[in-house]
């Protein structure tokens, strides 16, 4: 409570007016065209000095800015230390979908390959020669260990290999 009194209002708001915009990787001139865009005439200057705290926001400026950012107008007012503690979550969570997508993505490519090789071994499996019939069967051992299921068990393994579990 004590840093909420600490950081004026317009302190907050200019502190996350500029965290947001670097966010998005928005540059200062890019946020005053966009501002422009919507009938509030800025210029890199003015978002200069919001950002630096000699000139304060006006509430009908807030709301363009909001909707600009994509954000609510009560993710203006966090204080600095929330402010951090918040997208530090949210960038969790964000790498988080990452790495799910990719791990979906992986899985489908999985999925791909060995529907690719069922048709090879289908396509040979009948073969009069002896080392495509040995092929066959040694691919199709393979197959039985490069199940979806075993790659997810084998990541949980190497995942209880790592001694942290942690992000780098």
């Amino acid at each position: 409570m004590t840093e909420y009194r600490e950081e004026t209002a317009d302190k907050r708001i200019a502190s996350n007016m500029r965290l947001l915009r670097e966010q998005r990787d928005m540059s200062q001139s890019a946020l005053a065209e966009a501002m422009s865009e919507r009938g509030v005439q800025w210029h890199q200057q003015t978002v200069y000095k919001i950002e630096n705290g000699t000139r304060p926001l006006r509430a009908s400026e807030l709301v363009c800015l909001a909707a600009i950012l994509g954000t609510s107008l009560d993710r203006f007012m966090l204080t600095s230390a929330e402010a951090r503690e918040t997208e530090a979550v949210y960038a969790a969570g964000a790498r988080l979908r990452q790495r799910y997508e990719l791990a979906a993505e992986a899985a489908v490519e999985l999925l791909r390959g060995r529907d690719a090789t069922a048709r090879i071994l289908q396509a040979h499996a009948g073969s009069k020669h002896a080392r495509v019939r040995d092929a066959c069967e040694d691919v199709a051992a393979r197959m039985r260990l490069y199940s979806l299921d075993n790659a997810v068990a084998e990541g949980v393994r190497r995942h209880g290999e790592d001694s942290t579990g942690a992000e780098g």
